[in-house]
């Protein structure tokens, strides 16, 4: 496990990474969380049942995974060898963070992630660009499994040192995600879950309840409950087919503008008849696009309901600007067919009107 600072949400990644992990082992997951638990890091033994632990509350019961304490390299907490298929399993964690109970639970929930993933070949792909993404994903898969309160207590460790010269003080970060990212995946997958308040706060170090805490500016966008609700998403699907039927509206007065004027304008003003009712018919197999999912797993249904919000959210922009532009065409031909018979006897008076209409 490496040390790689982030600052921002990358939410889109996350909800791709946990709609993977919710398709692949959403039905054999539970949605019980692993509260933090005592271990005497400068027993061996003490941390032997740790990993025990960790390892049964996701079913790798069957495996043995023997812990040493060897060095590793500059901020890394632990490290896993997955390259043999047999029931022992080799995890190694670095002395330095056994000052900190929650850093060593961090960590071996981490690195038992791992094997996890492999047992149930769960990755983003294989080669060195997909290395770091594949870290990510553990870091999210850990939190899935139900070890987000592990991850959230130990995720960073302070090394301090005194002497007579000088005072350092550093920090160690276990885990790829921060702790914003590992707190937002936490709150989204509790919500998911439907986990309530106390549970999900249960165990949880002030410092991480406070990040937690952080994350309700997302309430609405993410963690909002009406999403378990099919109803919810019909609305919203309802509210966009009202924005493509606003615009079918508009069209449709549109050809009737067309029928008067036809005879000499029939060319240009179809053009742009036949280029928005094409867009209006790709609004239309988007909707369908929305409904794509057959399915009857809440979760899965919680995290569509999120990306067609926002999917719906963007299509109605451009809804809006599809029907700002058919506005201002069937503004400008009712001016024309509403003209007294002479000026609409007057060809160069009408075509400097649509060169200005139709000049887009």
């Amino acid at each position: 496990m490496n040390e790689v600072p982030k600052s921002d949400l990358y939410i889109d990644d996350y909800l791709d990474k946990i709609l993977l992990l919710e398709k692949r082992i959403g039905a054999k997951t539970t949605y019980k969380i692993l509260e933090p638990f005592p271990v005497d890091t400068e027993d061996s033994l003490s941390i032997q049942k740790a990993a025990k632990t960790i390892a049964d509350f996701v079913g790798l019961n069957n495996l043995v995974f023997i812990v040493a304490i060897v060095n590793q390299e500059s901020n890394v907490g632990g490290h896993i060898e997955l390259n043999n298929n047999e029931k022992e399993v080799f995890i190694e964690i670095s002395p330095n963070i056994l000052k900190s109970q929650d850093a060593v639970l961090a960590v071996l929930a981490h690195e038992i992630t791992h094997k996890y993933m492999q047992i149930n070949a769960i990755s983003c792909g294989t080669g060195p660009l997909l290395e770091y993404e594949n870290e990510i994903l553990t870091d999210i898969t850990s939190i899935f499994l139900g070890f987000g309160k592990l991850m959230l207590n130990g995720y960073e460790i302070v090394k301090e040192s005194v002497n007579i010269v000088n005072y350092t003080r550093e920090t160690i970060k276990i885990g790829y995600l921060n702790k914003k990212q590992i707190a937002f995946v936490y709150r989204l997958i509790c919500a998911m879950r439907k986990i309530p308040k106390n549970d999900m706060l249960s165990g949880l170090s002030s410092e991480a309840i406070s990040e937690i805490s952080d994350c309700y500016c997302y309430e609405e966008d993410y963690f909002n409950q009406e999403f378990h609700n099919n109803k919810f998403q019909n609305e919203l699907v309802e509210s966009l087919i009202n924005y493509i039927q606003t615009l079918q509206d508009e069209l449709n007065q549109i050809n009737r503008h067309l029928e008067l004027i036809k005879a000499e304008y029939i060319n240009k003003t179809e053009t742009f008849l036949d280029l928005k009712l094409q867009n209006l018919k790709n609004f239309y197999n988007d909707i369908r696009t929305l409904n794509q999912y057959d399915t009857y797993d809440p979760c899965l249904i919680y995290l569509i309901t999120i990306k067609n919000r926002r999917k719906i959210e963007q299509m109605k922009i451009k809804l809006s600007q599809e029907i700002s532009d058919a506005k201002e065409v069937k503004q400008n031909l009712n001016t024309i067919t509403k003209l007294d018979e002479k000026k609409r006897t007057k060809k160069s008076f009408l075509k400097k009107i649509f060169n200005k209409v139709l000049k887009n």
